[in-house]
């Protein structure tokens, strides 16, 4: 109602000045069109640069067409990196639909719109003009009876006005001419336009004139529409589909729409539509020039960046193959440095002892002046320093304590407008009867999804960064020489011999991306992506109180992780009660620490259950985590609310300590049975302390162990 006086009070102020109803229309209607400029502008803007990337675009569609999620991953990376938002242009083209449709309250109620009547005052008047006889009550509810008696007071005015019924409001009335050009704006267009009063009377110009002007609108619909398309054609065929339909859909909605409505909507229409042409082709030209300069400059920019990328991957691999560089090497310029040093550094060290020996031929040189003995340089001599005790030997066969551990660190923070992000960071590591580490390993479960009108995808697939490898693709697209699991696999190594303290207490600073990365030259040559998460899981899986003990001959076994996601479990804003969307990218995580024939030694299971709540119109309501499974406890209420045995982490124990001693296979073979809707094992001996569904644990667990290195 509000909006609607508003509009009313501009309209009226447009009638005032030009004391014509339909010029106020139009100067209405340029009003809105000057008010929209800005946005449409913009829009424009980028609708047409997202269209000059389409051939970029099609080739990611053509590169990543057996990975959906990939491929909309490195679209948004390229958009980001042209600076478009492809939602932009989308949103202003829907803001006149609400201005028409306050624009139709505002003609249909003029009594309420201009004169700012009451409803008594509108029932006061009704009855007053009933009584004069200029007004007949329809049967039924007229929704256009506020036009005719507005059209009657202007007919009467002076006769109204000074009626004694209406004497209280008299002074808010006002006489306003609904003429225009001959046509009468609060009429409706009528299809048998030859019985119309304006026909009968001699009129037909007028009567063909309010039959034309649906068509009209409709023709100057398509217009617009095929120009704004010739210079912004479809990226896509379902694109190109939809557009057609709708090139169809929308002329025909006009001529029914402009015959249900007073000829002031069809004028107001033709005016939007002409105005929208004449944008249009000033835009087109305008941005045509001015991008064609800018998208140039971007390609080029795209051409070298992607030629460094090229350079820097080759330089690796030939550093690789000359063997300069393991393969989860440092390649900074200052660790190849110090690396040919190093080499020179050995020559030398050869030469000189070849010279000594030459002096000396009956000389037998110490141990420690071998320069190919491994710890020749920079050690003092001790006759029997490398000759191994029987008692050493038999401390390297002794068997010692260890603890598994895993540490999980999630963050909803990237979900935005359209899209559902959940990062979950998991570690797991083995530490000794010191708390430092011995093994550790890391990943990555980084799970989008396209949340766009609220529609969810409960067939998603997902796959981690360690998974993905060189398909990350963090060397192409930024200034990274290694690849995430690279890098990662340089800190797993760095961080071993370390404390949890340590761990945490790793210096960081933030860099120009705003991310926490090392200042420790060393690591941060290796590992220069961001700690934050990293630390957090790697200490939660030092200080694990829920870990497993186990004993082994140290350096005997090796160590595995494995995340594994879905959203089966999300609801569409379509199908849910309260018109939002619940995205419910659930991941389950596994750990293992496997001997050399392959059995497991200990073993762990975890899982996360966050829930993003999303509008019908792709933005985020909410974002709901509290804790891991293994960490809410007792919290997680199985028990109270799910009539369980013992809670999902006691229960997950159970399971996890129930494998040692499997392979990978024969925990992926292991059999379940349905009971309550779940997979639960066969085995009545874990059953007794395991009762839930064991399918997502099972697999975790098996992967983790295969993953084992």
């Amino acid at each position: 109602m509000i909006m609607i006086k508003i509009f009313g009070s501009v309209l009226l102020f447009f009638y005032n000045i030009c004391n014509s109803y339909g010029g106020a229309i139009l100067l209405f209607g340029l009003l809105v069109k000057l008010i929209m400029l800005p946005f449409q502008m913009k829009s424009k803007h980028s609708m047409m640069r997202t269209t000059m990337l389409t051939p970029r675009v099609k080739e990611l569609e053509k590169r990543y067409a057996t990975n959906k999620q990939k491929y909309q991953e490195e679209v948004a990376k390229l958009y980001k990196e042209a600076k478009i938002n492809p939602m932009s242009g989308c949103l202003w083209t829907l803001i006149p639909f609400p201005i028409v449709i306050i624009l139709y309250s505002v003609v249909r109620q003029p009594l309420v719109a201009l004169m700012k009547l009451t409803q008594e005052n509108i029932t006061t008047l009704t009855d007053v003009v009933t009584r004069l006889g200029y007004y007949t009550a329809p049967a039924k509810t007229d929704v256009y009876s506020q036009m005719t008696i507005a059209n009657v007071l202007h007919e009467h005015f002076a006769d109204i006005v000074s009626n004694p019924g209406v004497a209280e409001f008299a002074d808010k009335l006002k006489n306003i001419n609904f003429h225009f050009l001959g046509l009468n704006m609060i009429e409706k267009p009528s299809l048998m336009f030859w019985n119309t009063p304006e026909w009968q009377n001699g009129l037909w110009y007028i009567a063909l004139l309010m039959f034309l002007i649906p068509f009209i609108s409709a023709g100057l619909t398509i217009l617009q529409t095929m120009l704004s398309q010739k210079m912004n054609p479809p990226q896509d065929a379902q694109t190109a589909q939809t557009s057609k339909t709708m090139n169809l859909v929308m002329p025909l909605m006009s001529i029914y729409i402009c015959f249900i409505m007073p000829v002031s909507m069809g004028l107001y229409w033709i005016e939007q539509s002409v105005l929208g042409i004449i944008q249009e082709a000033i835009l087109n030209r305008y941005y045509k020039t001015k991008l064609d300069a800018e998208m140039a400059e971007f390609n080029e920019a795209q051409r070298k960046k992607d030629a460094e990328m090229e350079a820097k991957r080759a330089e690796t691999e030939r550093l690789k193959a000359e063997g300069k560089t393991q393969v989860n090497a440092n390649t900074s310029k200052k660790r190849l440095a110090a690396q040919e040093r190093n080499a020179e550094e050995q020559r030398l060290a050869a030469i000189r002892a070849a010279e000594r020996a030459a002096k000396n031929p009956g000389a037998e040189l110490p141990a420690s002046q071998v320069g190919t003995r491994r710890f020749a340089r920079g050690r003092a001599y001790v006759a029997d320093r490398y000759d191994v005790t029987e008692a050493e030997a038999a401390a390297e066969t002794a068997e010692a304590e260890y603890k598994l551990g895993m540490g999980v660190s999630v963050s909803l923070d990237s979900s935005d407008t359209n899209k559902a992000q959940v990062d979950a960071t998991v570690a797991t590591v083995v530490t000794d009867s010191e708390g430092k580490i011995v093994l550790c390993r890391i990943d990555c479960a980084q799970n989008k999804m396209d949340v766009t009108g609220g529609q969810v995808d409960t067939a998603a697939t997902y796959t981690t960064k360690r998974d993905l490898k060189y398909d990350y693709n963090m060397v192409k697209y930024s200034d990274a020489t290694l690849e995430w699991f690279e890098q990662v696999e340089n800190l797993e190594k760095w961080v071993v011999g370390k404390t949890a303290d340590e761990v945490k207490n790793i210096e960081t600073r933030v860099n120009e991306e705003g991310y926490n990365v090392a200042v420790d030259e060393e690591l941060f040559a290796s590992c220069s992506i961001s700690l934050e998460a990293f630390q957090e899981a790697i200490v939660k899986a030092c200080n694990d109180e829920k870990g497993s003990t186990f004993t082994a001959v140290p350096g005997s076994f090796t160590l595995g992780v494995s995340a594994i996601s879905n959203s089966t479990e999300s609801v569409s804003a379509a199908d849910s009660e309260d018109g939002n969307a619940m995205v419910k990218m659930y991941t389950e995580f596994g750990a293992a620490a496997v001997d050399a024939d392959g059995k497991i030694l200990a073993a762990l299971t975890d899982a996360i259950q966050p829930k993003i709540t999303v509008s019908a119109e792709g933005e985020i309501v909410s974002k709901d985590y509290t804790a891991t499974k293994r960490e809410l406890g007792d919290d997680y209420n199985m028990v109270k609310y799910g009539n369980a045995i013992a809670e999902w982490d006691a229960q997950a124990k159970a399971f996890a300590d129930y494998t040692v001693g499997m392979t990978a296979d024969e925990v992926s073979a292991m059999e379940t049975t349905e009971h309550n809707g779940h997979d639960v094992t066969v085995d009545e001996t874990l059953f007794a302390s395991c009762t839930m569904d064991i399918t997502g644990m099972r697999a975790t667990i098996a992967t983790a162990a295969n993953n084992a290195r």
